[in-house]
């Protein structure tokens, strides 16, 4: 009896596996898929969250947070190589949209307004300080570029505030937009498939309201096992897309000295061809 509890276990943790990975490779495609409309349409706005927001308040933490840095590699590879320095970005975004899902704001329409303020605090504010170190405190050139440039030529800004401001109210704009295109894709999304989606760690049977009382209240001097894996599993992720940020940000330095540098041989060489150094 108990070698085919186990079975059947390891049998749903494989079909639970499978689910997450469709639901994944989805929001992948969602995502590449959001990156194009601004373009089409030709409005300034990125779009390109609405997967990892799908992925990571239905499946959890792991897949969302997985789902957000395999999404900016795939950005990096089909599109646009800039997106692999907001790695970091992404992958907080996809952790809080978990952790405020688990928290209830994705329940009620009136709560959604939180969400939307988080998720352009990370991509806007976060992804702005980021934007100001890659350009060597300087202004960026991604879409809200003109309108730090409007702010900054009314000379009542600063440089760093005048694209600050301007990357935090955009991205309010577009996260609002894609939280609600997110919730609006997740109605149509049946309880039973989001719970085969769903990764969170818990593969024992449910206990009875008498064992709920006895474990309340009882005292743990330390953190559940649940707990550590999931902080384990972030932390590592973490790394691993501050890692990523670093190592691009590296090679993007590099390249662009090379890239001047030679750009300043190349004038030198013109020069020295049309002026005659004896006069």
């Amino acid at each position: 009896m108990q070698a085919t509890d186990e079975r059947e276990a390891v049998r749903n943790w494989r079909q639970q596996l499978w689910y997450a990975l469709i639901l994944c490779i989805v929001g992948v495609a969602l995502n590449v898929l959001g990156s194009k409309i601004p373009g089409i349409l030709g409005v300034p706005l990125y779009l390109d969250n609405i997967g990892t927001v799908i992925v990571a308040t239905i499946g959890g933490y792991l897949p969302g947070v997985a789902m957000g840095y395999v999404s900016n590699l795939v950005n990096v590879a089909a599109t646009d190589p800039g997106t692999a320095y907001y790695c970091i970005v992404t992958v907080l975004i996809a952790a809080a949209c978990t952790w405020l899902q688990r928290k209830g704001f994705f329940d009620r329409w009136y709560r959604l307004p939180v969400v939307i303020l988080v998720l352009a605090a990370l991509g806007g504010g976060l992804g702005s300080i980021l934007t100001w170190f890659l350009y060597g405190y300087g202004m960026g050139e991604g879409i809200s570029a003109p309108y730090a440039r409007m702010l900054y030529e009314t000379g009542r800004l600063p440089l760093f505030w005048a694209q600050f401001l301007s990357d935090f109210f955009l991205d309010l704009i577009d996260k609002a937009v894609t939280v609600l295109i997110s919730v609006v894709l997740m109605r149509f999304i049946p309880e039973s498939i989001r719970r085969r989606c769903r990764m969170d760690g818990w593969r024992q049977t449910p206990l009875s309201e008498e064992e709920r009382d006895a474990a309340s209240r009882s005292y743990s001097r330390g953190a559940s096992l649940r707990t550590k894996i999931l902080t384990l599993i972030a932390a590592i992720t973490l790394f691993i897309a501050l890692v990523t940020t670093a190592i691009c940000f590296y090679l993007y330095h590099n390249s662009t000295l090379a890239e001047h540098k030679q750009m300043g041989r190349t004038v030198a060489k013109l020069v020295a061809s049309q002026i005659d150094g004896d006069r």
